[in-house]
């Protein structure tokens, strides 16, 4: 217990002294307007939070610190400062006149030293007694596993079918909702029973689900989402290994993810537009996600252009809302209520590159870009606290005591690393609206095959 309350407490006074300490060094860099010594500091900053992370054992803030400098504090280096920071990378009539340049980089800093605060206020639930709320075993396993096969099956049938359409036809159809292969009520349905047995199979331990999920993530992926599915399918899997949360393997199996996951990801965006940028030289998608990921850093150029009045642009934080309540309506009810959701890259690549905006594509989002578009430095501050209040939820989810579980902990943790290289608040918005879709027909399968347990505590080491 004095071991446990030691480490708390140094854990609090490190995260309090270092932000000062670092300022200290930062000083003269941004007194003198030495940009390039700068983005070197963010990445001594950046180096010290992972470190100081992992030796405290805090593996998803972590892995999310280290997911983020490589989209907000390598590419400047990479890339070369002096080009990089005032000209953007996708799009290049973004302009950053040098006056603004500092405010750049002070947000890529503010956020890290928010990030070092915070850390010591992350909550300890490794040593709470917790119960197993279900029996290891399935009522009506013969039924369970034929309805199990049969959503498997339908499911990605229709999958193959809407990847097949979305190559014939190209993603842009898919995304303006004229694709000719449309999800009905049924395969909606179907999906969510398919998705919520598979949160008990993987609260029972039984490996059927990885082949069949992972199948089926794959016919996701060529249809084009690509990140959400793969992120999904990983924290599952964390949650079917039961990899504590404290391990380093959790930490080594996600910069693993990063290696595999960035080819085949590179791969699928060439899918989705047809091939005709195909390449099998596999070396250079590991070149070429340095510029993708430059990419996303446009996002936090755009978003202080328009703070400064350089450019005027409509963006609503409810884009994602309006975008579910057209594809319900669209798909479901054959209705066109064209809502128009005002996203943040939709909306900053119609200002920016018209061109490409025509072409269907853009450049996405960012969380960090988001808050400062939104509430500016105090956005930052909200987005650090975002981060802290979401590795919280996480980490107490990661200890998994039933169904539920396995769903909190897989949808929190693949949203909240999404938020990365993709929007704030919508990715708050889709947390819960899955989880609301998801509930009931996780709740009636929990019903029909599984029985509760008896009270029987266990500690969680």
């Amino acid at each position: 217990m004095n071991k446990e309350y030691s480490l708390t407490q140094s854990k609090l006074i490190i995260s309090i002294i270092s932000p000062v300490i670092l300022t200290l060094f930062f000083l003269p860099f941004i007194m003198s307007d030495n940009f390039e010594a700068w983005t070197y500091m963010n990445l001594v900053s950046w180096i010290f939070l992972i470190v100081f992370t992992i030796a405290y054992k805090e593996s998803i803030f972590a892995i999310y610190l280290f997911y983020f400098g490589l989209v907000f504090v390598m590419p400047p280096i990479i890339l070369t400062p002096e080009k990089f920071l005032q000209h953007g990378w996708l799009i290049t009539d973004i302009y950053i006149p040098l006056e603004i340049v500092p405010t750049l980089l002070g947000v890529v800093t503010t956020f890290l030293f928010l990030s070092i605060f915070f850390m010591g206020f992350i909550n300890d639930y490794e040593k709470n007694k917790v119960s197993e709320k279900y029996e290891n075993k399935l009522r009506y396993s013969i039924f369970f596993y034929i309805s199990y096969f049969t959503c498997f099956a339908i499911v990605s049938m229709f999958n193959i079918q809407e990847a097949i359409a979305v190559f014939n036809e190209g993603y842009g159809a898919l995304k303006s909702g004229e694709l000719s292969v449309q999800k009905g009520l049924h395969i909606f349905i179907l999906d969510m029973i398919f998705i919520s047995m598979t949160f008990i199979l993987i609260y029972l331990r039984k490996f059927i689900w990885l082949p069949l999920f992972t199948f089926y993530t794959i016919t996701l992926l060529f249809i084009g989402e690509r990140l959400p599915p793969i992120l999904f399918l990983f924290f599952l899997m964390i949650a079917y290994f039961r990899i504590p949360y404290k391990s380093s393997n959790l930490i080594i199996s996600s910069i693993m993810l990063f290696f595999v996951a960035a080819p085949f990801l590179m791969l699928i965006a060439v899918f989705r537009e047809g091939l005709d940028d195909w390449s099998t030289d596999f070396i250079y998608f590991y070149t070429d996600i340095w510029n993708v990921l430059g990419h996303s850093f446009d996002t936090l150029k755009a978003a202080i252009l328009s703070a400064n009045s350089e450019i005027a642009v409509d963006v609503s934080p409810f884009s994602k809302i309006f975008v579910y309540i057209d594809v319900i309506s669209n798909r479901i009810f054959d209705v066109d209520l064209n809502l128009g959701g005002k996203s943040f890259g939709h909306q900053f690549t119609k200002e920016l590159d018209p061109v490409m905006f025509d072409l269907d594509r853009t450049f996405s989002s960012s969380a960090i870009a988001e808050a400062y578009f939104f509430l500016g430095f105090f956005g930052i501050l909200f987005y650090a606290f975002f981060v802290l209040i979401f590795v919280n939820v996480i980490k107490k989810n990661s200890m998994i005591i039933s169904p539920f579980s396995v769903m909190l902990f897989a949808i929190f943790s693949s949203r909240f690393f999404a938020t990365i290289r993709g929007e704030l608040f919508g990715n708050i918005f889709d947390i819960f609206i899955q989880i609301s879709f998801l509930l009931p027909f996780l709740i009636l399968s929990v019903l029909i095959f599984m029985k509760k347990k008896d009270s029987n505590y266990k500690v969680i080491t």
